[in-house]
């Protein structure tokens, strides 16, 4: 899949992925320093949240190391 994209659009594709990523950790230290605040409610509501975030990211990791790196 590499082969059809030139380095400017992989740049900028890897570019945003590394955006989200960044957004996604600092969403989920958020969500950490609130539960760890031992706030009822913030913890029910958030951490399904979180987990979803972290599933998430980790599907999208999982999918750039199949799909886009099998030709590395």
């Amino acid at each position: 899949m590499l082969a059809f994209l030139s380095k400017k659009e992989y740049f900028i594709d890897m570019k945003i992925f590394l955006a989200l990523f960044a957004l996604a950790i600092i969403i989920m230290a958020s969500l950490c320093a609130y539960v760890f605040l031992d706030t009822f409610m913030v913890a029910v509501v958030f951490l399904p949240l979180g987990l979803a975030l972290s599933a998430q990211v980790l599907s999208t990791l999982f999918y750039v190391g199949i799909f886009h790196c099998k030709d590395c």
